[in-house]
C-alpha cells in the first residue's frame, strides 16, 4: 500500500512550492463555546480539513478554527481565504459542526493553498460522529461512542475507550490503546496497537497490522489483504486462521492444515478462552512470536 501513502502525503501537503517568488500565507481565526447539557451528541463533518477532536474537563464544547491561504499574490490569497467558511448549529440534542467551501459559480480555479483546521475540545463521555473527506483526523482521550469516517486521508484514535465504529476509503487507519473496535475498510492501511478487548474488520484491498497488549476477541474477514498479527499470547488466546489462496505463517506450537484451496490453523487448547478468527482471500495472514 506504498502508493496509498504517497498518494495521501501529496494530497495533504501543506504548502505548493512557488518558484523565485515568496509565498504570502493569510489567515483568519475563530473561536466558539457551546454549552452541554446531558446527553448531547456532536457531529463533525469537514472537508479537505485537518481535525483535532480531544477531551477536556468542562462541560461546553469549544471550537477553534483557523482558515489559511498561501499564494505569492496577496490579494489572490485574501480573496481565495474568503471561499472557506464553518457553521455551528444545534438542533434537538445535537451540536453539528460543519466546514466546507464556498466557491462561487464563476470560479473555475483556485489558485492559492487552502488549508482549514479544527480543533475541538469536548468533554471526556460525550458520544461523536465525524466524515472528513479528503483531510487528517486525530482523536485522542475520549471515553464516549465513537462513530468515524474517512474518505482520502489520514486517521489516528489513541486512548479511547468507549465502543468505535469506523469507516474508511483510501486511508492510512492508525489506532493506539483502544478497545471495542469494529472496522469497515477498503484501500485502506490498517494498524492497531496496544490493543485489548474486541476488534472487527471487514473490507478489501486493505493490509491489517494488529498488536495486542492482552487477549483479544473478534473477526477478520478481508478480501486482497494482508493480515498481521503480534503480541499474541498463544496459551491464553484461540486463535482460528483462515486464507483462501494464500499463505499462512505462524510460530511453532501452530501448525498448518492443509485444504483443498484453504490452509486453515486452529489453535483452541481449551474453548473458553476467547478466539480471534482470520479469513484472508488472496492475501497472508502471518503472526509474529514476540
Amino acid at each position: 500500500m506504498k502508493t496509498l501513502l504517497f498518494f495521501l502525503l501529496f494530497l495533504l501537503g501543506t504548502a505548493n512550492v512557488f518558484s523565485q517568488q515568496q509565498t504570502q500565507v493569510i489567515t483568519r481565526q475563530y473561536e466558539r463555546t457551546i454549552s452541554v447539557k446531558e446527553g448531547d451528541n456532536l457531529e463533525i463533518k469537514g472537508e479537505k480539513a485537518r481535525i483535532t477532536v480531544e477531551s477536556h474537563p468542562h462541560n461546553e464544547v469549544v471550537l477553534q478554527v483557523k482558515f489559511t491561504a498561501r499564494h505569492t499574490d496577496k490579494v489572490t490569497g485574501e480573496t481565495e481565504l474568503d471561499y472557506m467558511r464553518y457553521t455551528v448549529q444545534e438542533r434537538k440534542g445535537t451540536i453539528y459542526i460543519d466546514n466546507y467551501f464556498a466557491i462561487p459559480k464563476k470560479i473555475t480555479q483556485v489558485n492559492s493553498n487552502l488549508q482549514a483546521e479544527l480543533l475541538i475540545k469536548v468533554p471526556s463521555g460525550m458520544a461523536i460522529n465525524l466524515y472528513n473527506y479528503f483531510g487528517s483526523t486525530a482523536i485522542t482521550n475520549l471515553s464516549g461512542a465513537l462513530g468515524i469516517s474517512s474518505e482520502y486521508g489520514l486517521l489516528n484514535v489513541e486512548n479511547c475507550s468507549g465502543p468505535i465504529s469506523i469507516d474508511v476509503t483510501f486511508t492510512e487507519l492508525k489506532i493506539k490503546h483502544c478497545r471495542n473496535i469494529d472496522i469497515r475498510g477498503s484501500n485502506s492501511d490498517v494498524r492497531a496497537t496496544l490493543l485489548t478487548g474486541n476488534i472487527d474488520f471487514s473490507g478489501e484491498n486493505s493490509d491489517i497490522d494488529i498488536q495486542s497488549a492482552g487477549t483479544i476477541t473478534g473477526n477478520i474477514e478481508v478480501q486482497n489483504g494482508d493480515v498481521t498479527l503480534s503480541g499474541i499470547k498463544l496459551t491464553q488466546q484461540s486463535i482460528e486462521l483462515t486464507s483462501a489462496h494464500g499463505e499462512i505463517e505462524v510460530p511453532a506450537p501452530l501448525s498448518v492444515i492443509d485444504g483443498n484451496e484453504n490452509s486453515r490453523v486452529y489453535f483452541q487448547p481449551n474453548q473458553s478462552l476467547p478466539l480471534f478468527k482470520v479469513n484472508s482471500s488472496f492475501g497472508k495472514i502471518q503472526i509474529i512470536k514476540g
